[in-house]
């Protein structure tokens, strides 16, 4: 299996910049912290608190940690952008993964998130496998959603069956 890569990081900081208009300054600084930290997420997070010189919040990421029952401060903030990060550039490393061993694995299994609330797009799919070509997977993509915490696992048909 491969494992997940600068270009992976980068373009995961790229869609979570963009997502929480974050500035383009900050976007740099990220890359290179998640990059030299993606398997230490406490640091990564810890080191990206620096790169954000005033106190910052997004209104999108607010209704998330109060669903998760965590203080809306600036810090958890961060930590949320950089967990996401984190978690796209697994998820883009995952879809790579599940292409190249979709000939004995043709099929991926939806397994929700360790969250304290309910993804809004994927509760009802919870265990029911899919095509990796369906176009399930683009009508309701994994961590499109902020509360969306799944994750899939590749499995043979007979498995899916």
């Amino acid at each position: 299996m491969s494992i997940t890569n600068k270009k992976d990081l980068s373009d995961s900081v790229k869609k979570v910049c963009k997502e929480f208009n974050l500035p383009s300054s900050i976007a740099s600084k990220l890359i290179g912290t998640v990059t030299e930290h993606f398997n230490d997420p406490r640091r990564a997070k810890k080191e990206a608190v620096q790169h954000f010189t005033f106190n910052w919040q997004n209104d999108l990421i607010r209704p998330v940690l109060l669903a998760s029952e965590l203080e809306d401060f600036t810090d958890n903030h961060i930590s949320f952008v950089v967990a996401r990060i984190l978690a796209l550039a697994h998820l883009s490393r995952q879809w790579r993964d599940a292409k190249k061993v979709s000939r004995t694995h043709p099929y991926l299994q939806i397994s929700l998130g360790p969250t304290l609330y309910s993804c809004p797009v994927h509760s009802d799919d919870a265990g029911k496998s899919f095509p990796v070509d369906s176009d399930y997977w683009e009508k309701k993509p994994l961590r499109e959603n902020l509360m969306c915490g799944c994750s899939f696992r590749a499995i043979t048909k007979s498995e899916a069956e």
